[in-house]
């Protein structure tokens, strides 16, 4: 099940049309409905289109979540910013994208949302990992990164500051392919799903 939530009659058509014939889905025009709508659903996914009516509020996030726990929530902004983006991922979003998105790609932000992953384009992504923030040296000996090898620490430590597998593979004088490898070893390791959350558990290792 899939709800939109927006007053924009132009995005609400869009998304459908992308959509429908896939998903089921329902609509809602502000916070009040869409909680109406999402009451007694098993884990729905919102997309919820934010500086629009009452969805003009920092705290709509917030309001839902805490009516709606099981739903998850797709924040779709007309105007994404790196700073909003952090705030709602903080607040418990799912995904956060712009409001415009290839069509081609709603599906992919769906399906990725329904394995409990987080969704950010990769542009995003790379800001938001940068916009973290900090650098760790020392590659702990114990936790979720003690089993890591050398070369996997420092290719962790690379892409907490979003670079590329280009150029990771660059700076450590290694092949590309050979970087994929080390990645997925490493979130495999650390049983993380993608590059922001990495980057997150990093920023907690360098907070204490």
């Amino acid at each position: 099940m899939i709800i939109i939530c927006t007053t924009d009659s132009v995005l609400q058509k869009r998304w459908q049309s992308a959509l429908s014939g896939v998903y089921e889905i329902s609509t809602a025009s502000g916070v009040d409905e869409l909680t109406e709508v999402i009451n007694g659903r098993d884990s729905p996914i919102v997309f919820l289109n934010i500086r629009h009516g009452d969805m003009d509020n920092p705290e709509a996030l917030k309001i839902i979540r805490e009516q709606c726990p099981g739903a998850r929530i797709i924040v779709f902004s007309n105007e994404p910013s790196t700073q909003e983006g952090m705030s709602m991922l903080k607040s418990g979003a799912y995904g956060y994208c712009n409001a415009y998105i290839a069509e081609q790609l709603l599906s992919k932000v769906v399906d990725t949302v329904s394995d409990g992953e987080v969704w950010v384009g990769w542009s995003l992504m790379q800001s938001l990992i940068k916009g973290i923030g900090g650098e760790v040296e020392s590659k702990p000996t114990t936790g979720r990164f003690g089993a890591l090898t050398h070369r996997e620490w420092e290719i962790a430590r690379l892409i907490s500051q979003g670079e590329s597998n280009k150029s990771i593979a660059r700076k450590l004088d290694i092949a590309e392919h050979t970087t994929k490898n080390h990645i997925s070893s490493i979130f495999r390791k650390t049983d993380l799903k993608d590059r922001l959350n990495l980057a997150l558990e990093m920023q907690k290792i360098l907070r204490h």
